[in-house]
């Protein structure tokens, strides 16, 4: 085990057998399929850390939107994501309350006025995920939200 990492995400960092005999171990607890903390880490501390990886791992297509985007980080333990289909990802249950919130946006990736690649980096390593643009965030922001009131 690459002792380096608290998270381990399976095809990236480790592979689905080694991850099978961490958990086995309890060297290693799963908090999202292909997603795993190492055992006795805060995973609140990890998920601020790693939440833009884990939501741009769990949703290939997304861009991050409203107040993630904004501020490029997870907020008040959320990470949203606009895609093609809305969708609830929690992650770590058993500690708290984090989730990748994904919105029914349809963003044109390719349209940069809308999107922009943005790059990030963790302890994982630098990586780009897709990221409203500004003026997109403030339009997003601007829709009602009667669930989710931390998107704002």
């Amino acid at each position: 085990m690459d002792e380096r990492h608290d998270v381990l995400l399976v095809g990236v960092n480790t592979d689905k057998h080694e991850a099978y005999a961490l958990k086995r171990d309890k060297q290693i607890v799963r908090v999202a399929q292909g997603v795993y903390f190492r055992t006795g880490k805060d995973a609140e501390v990890l998920f601020e850390l790693y939440g833009i990886r884990l939501a741009k791992f769990c949703f290939q297509s997304a861009a991050l939107t409203h107040s993630t985007a904004w501020y490029r980080k997870p907020v008040d333990g959320r990470v949203f994501l606009g895609g093609d289909y809305p969708y609830k990802k929690s992650i770590a249950p058993y500690e708290g309350d984090f989730r990748i919130v994904q919105s029914m946006v349809h963003p044109k990736l390719t349209d940069e006025r809308m999107y922009e690649l943005a790059r990030f980096e963790d302890p994982l390593g630098q990586f780009e995920m897709h990221c409203a643009t500004p003026e997109m965030t403030l339009i997003h922001l601007m829709d009602a939200t009667n669930k989710n009131v931390e998107k704002h």
